[in-house]
């Protein structure tokens, strides 16, 4: 190595141990200096992570580039929101930050958005949506973990990849966070547009009408057997079903303008305004999972339930989730009440298929078979 060079790195060393960042006595020291170079080079510098209190230092350096600037405790971001303790830690708890978090920039601007919000909505119902919010992060979150770690991670530790190649790769995928917020707003309006349009359509008017409740379809579609076919596969195999399980659902559900409100392992629960649709959507989703060698069945159930944080409760969504359970394999069931909501449709016959005591139901439930009449699909031609 040039004299010039061997300069730049006592240099480079002495910054970072100055900043009690580094270690010239550690085993891993060399490649340690390599990452602070590119650090260096990308305008990341030692001074600025000063006192980081972290055993892994670059694993600290990657949190702060993902969430930069200078940290201050809860007790000086509740002064600067101008918040009482309580309001600050429900706020805090809703969000999902820890008690002892610190706060930067970006959080005092997050809390004070929500604070701006109490003018507008109720402190319970806002304090509602932020817990729900903070779970639909979070799921995002893994999500985009598992895709970093699926698609970059693996194929670097394949082939040996060295700790400023990772260190390189995480400075890039944590410049592309705030560009994903542009599709995501795009895509958040839109399921906006979607929700108030189901919303509208399920309105409850009336002397029953609750700020909460709504007439909606559900529906519950699951695997036959899902748990011991599982168990004779390969991780490989398992995941690739899981993924053709997931695209199946969301394609149909959505290509039918319905609304897929969580997936449960091997079972999909959708919802929509129509019972006529939702019945559609059970059925080509048991067309859809048998494809690939699976042996799905479905539950469906019409009427007034509660919806919470994007979650819906109730007496219709037990209904449909035990009717489903109960259905044979490759077979839809629901209600008389749902069969009758649905009235003179050409695409359906139903079948009584007796009263059944179904658990969890003090009184017996006459139960229906739906058999489809030659109902299209929108996805028939896709691929012809």
């Amino acid at each position: 190595m040039a004299p010039d060079q061997d300069d730049e790195l006592e240099a480079l060393a002495k910054r970072w141990t100055d900043a009690g960042l580094f270690d010239p006595a550690a085993g891993n020291a060399e490649a340690t200096l390599e990452v602070f170079a590119f650090y260096e080079s990308v305008g990341i510098h030692a001074e600025q992570h000063a006192g980081l209190n972290d055993d892994n230092v670059i694993r600290g350096i990657n949190e702060r580039i993902l969430s930069p600037g200078e940290r201050i405790s809860a007790a000086d971001a509740r002064e600067r929101l101008g918040l009482s303790e309580d309001d600050f830690n429900d706020l805090r708890d809703a969000s999902g930050y820890g008690a002892d978090d610190e706060y930067t920039e970006l959080d005092i601007a997050s809390f004070s958005s929500f604070n701006l919000a109490r003018d507008f909505f109720s402190d319970e119902e806002l304090l509602y949506f932020t817990r729900s919010l903070s779970a639909s992060m979070s799921h995002v979150a893994d999500a985009s973990t598992s895709l970093f770690r699926i698609d970059v991670a693996s194929d670097m530790n394949a082939r040996g990849a060295t700790e400023v190649e990772f260190a390189r790769k995480n400075f890039e995928s944590a410049q592309l966070i705030d560009q994903l917020f542009v599709p995501m707003r795009a895509i958040f309006k839109r399921r906006l547009l979607d929700s108030v349009r189901r919303s509208d359509e399920g309105q409850i008017v009336g002397d029953r009408a609750q700020r909460s409740n709504l007439n909606m379809a559900v529906g519950f579609v699951d695997i036959v057997g899902f748990t011991p076919r599982t168990d004779s596969m390969a991780p490989n195999e398992l995941d690739d079903f899981v993924r053709a399980f997931e695209q199946a659902a969301f394609q149909v559900v959505g290509g039918r303008g319905g609304r897929v409100v969580k997936l449960i392992g091997d079972e999909v629960m959708f919802i929509d305004a129509d019972p006529a649709n939702a019945l559609a959507i059970a059925e080509e989703l048991i067309f859809a999972f048998s494809e690939f060698d699976a042996t799905p069945r479905a539950g469906v159930a019409y009427g007034e339930l509660i919806s919470r944080g994007g979650d819906y409760y109730g007496r219709v969504v037990n209904l449909a989730a035990r009717l489903g359970a109960e259905a044979d394999s490759a077979q839809t069931l629901t209600d008389r009440a749902t069969a009758d909501a649905v009235g003179d449709n050409l695409a359906f016959a139903f079948r009584p298929a007796g009263q059944r005591v179904l658990k969890g139901f003090v009184n017996e439930v006459e139960v229906v078979a739906v058999e489809p009449q030659g109902l299209e699909s929108p996805h028939t031609n896709e691929n012809s």
